[in-house]
């Protein structure tokens, strides 16, 4: 892009790492040192910053009003406890499948579908840094499928997200526990 004449802006977290040196800009998010490939952190911090530049953007074109921007931050805030909550009343499950997985099968599947490709393929690069090789299929192929049904130990991720005001959203959410359900079905046959 910056080739084409365009600005560039990176998003990272080390002070002057190649890729800010090269951008016109760069927003750094100070998320602290990353042990491995896999930081959680570091990701977070990066998606947190690449939304609240697209949040202001928004604002800057006039796409968004403020009370809008006031709901997005308001829900981003949020996002911490929800998650907390989560892990607090599945944690006993957490751990069962964490165990399972690490000492599971040295290959996992991380089957999304769009909207969110760079975000599994992030996911599974991580994982397979820190555990095991992992590949990535996409969400509803027959290939997918396959897989899961002649390997029955093999740990599957899927990322299954929904918008409910986007009908596609929801129409790849609703496919996405369709082939959850196949799978789980030829996986206890």
């Amino acid at each position: 892009m910056k080739a084409l004449g365009s600005k560039t802006v990176a998003i990272c977290n080390v002070v002057d790492a190649m890729v800010a040196r090269e951008a016109h800009g760069a927003i750094y998010t100070h998320a602290g040192p990353e042990i491995g490939v896999a930081s959680t952190k570091a990701f977070t911090a990066q998606l947190t910053a690449l939304f609240l530049l697209a949040l202001k953007l928004g604002q800057l074109r006039g796409h968004l009003d403020q009370a809008q921007s006031v709901a997005l931050i308001e829900g981003l805030s949020r996002i911490p406890s929800k998650v907390e909550e989560v892990l607090r009343s599945r944690s006993a499950q957490c751990e069962q499948t964490g165990k399972g997985i690490f000492h599971g099968p040295r290959l996992s599947l991380s089957w999304p579908r769009h909207p969110l490709p760079d975000f599994a393929r992030r996911r599974a690069q991580a994982q397979g840094d820190l555990v095991h090789p992992c590949r990535r299929l996409p969400g509803g192929r027959d290939e997918a499928r396959t897989q899961c049904a002649d390997r029955r130990d093999l740990p599957v991720v899927v990322l299954a997200t929904r918008d409910e005001s986007d009908p596609a959203s929801k129409l790849r959410y609703e496919k996405t526990l369709s082939n959850i359900q196949e799978v789980t079905a030829r996986s206890a046959a």
